[in-house]
């Protein structure tokens, strides 16, 4: 994104919601564990320390490590244990997770569309960390990285929806009288898109740049740079989502969305697009208590 565009999307952004200062403060938590996890150095010590000044985030963390998903034969009763039993990436993975829902979750708006929404952003960060351990395309691509561009792509939707709730439902009229897809609806009542809006946000919450071009070419992964293979992994996770699950408001019909050339950047084989479908849900199933614990 250039820095005209930028100011241009911040401009539209502003005259959406009203004023920039609304939207929700970046996940701190997550900012600082990530910090920390990346340091080679780390230890399972200074993450719980980190986590252990949010009692919220702490009663998350403990709640998924002696959730049914780990069938652990004693209840873990501290964070610094919760931490060693999930591993530093899973716990990174939850601390993102609740602090995306909790930016946006309002009891007086429509559960039944948040619900949707998270449970379809799982169902894209689980395939595509899926997609990179199974077809590692680049050793110097990360899993957690995938399942955290993944989980956040559509973010721009949840800005329109919390934010500028007659948009929002402007947009979905639009959709049920004319259909997918949705950039095309958000363009045309809105002036940009979720993709704009997500990156935009992204980049006001320091989020890393491989995560930030993800949210922004998830659609469009022809349009990034060839370094960009995030953007690929998960747009094909986006794509898998909605043929394994479907959604309301998208077109589901893979074959029309796929982006040409993004398997064969992948190296993934088209014959096994039926089979990675499976795996999606597979994967799904097995990760939805994650969900639970971050919400």
């Amino acid at each position: 994104m250039t820095e005209a565009t930028s100011v241009n999307v911040e401009q539209q952004i502003h005259a959406l919601v009203g004023d920039i200062h609304k939207l929700p403060t970046p996940p701190l938590v997550f900012t600082q564990i990530s910090r920390v996890i990346d340091n080679e150095d780390a230890s399972a010590y200074d993450v719980a320390g980190i986590i252990a000044e949010d009692p919220a985030m702490s009663a998350q963390v403990l709640k998924l490590a002696n959730s049914a998903y780990y069938g652990l034969a004693h209840p873990v009763p501290h964070v610094k244990q919760a931490v060693i039993v999930l591993g530093m990436n899973e716990v990174k993975n939850v601390v993102l997770a609740a602090s995306a829902i909790s930016a946006f979750r309002k009891s007086s708006a429509d559960r039944e569309y948040q619900d949707e929404f998270w449970r379809h952003s799982l169902a894209v960060a689980v395939g595509a960390r899926m997609l990179l351990r199974t077809f590692q395309a680049k050793k110097i691509l990360e899993a957690e990285t995938a399942f955290s561009a993944g989980l956040l792509h559509d973010l721009g939707k949840m800005v329109v929806f919390s934010y500028a709730p007659e948009e929002h439902q402007k947009i979905q009229q639009y959709l049920q009288e004319t259909g997918g897809p949705d950039c095309r609806a958000e363009r045309e009542i809105l002036g940009l898109d979720h993709c704009q809006i997500g990156a935009y946000l992204a980049q006001h919450w320091k989020l890393p740049a491989d995560i930030t071009s993800a949210i922004s070419y998830h659609h469009t992964p022809q349009e990034s740079a060839e370094t960009g293979a995030y953007d690929a992994i998960v747009h094909v996770a986006d794509v898998l989502a909605h043929r394994a699950f479907g959604s309301s408001g998208e077109e589901d019909n893979s074959s029309e969305v796929l982006q040409v050339g993004c398997l064969e950047r992948l190296r993934i084989p088209p014959d096994d697009f039926g089979r990675l479908t499976v795996m999606v849900v597979e994967e799904y199933t097995r990760s939805e208590t994650f969900l639970h614990m971050a919400s």
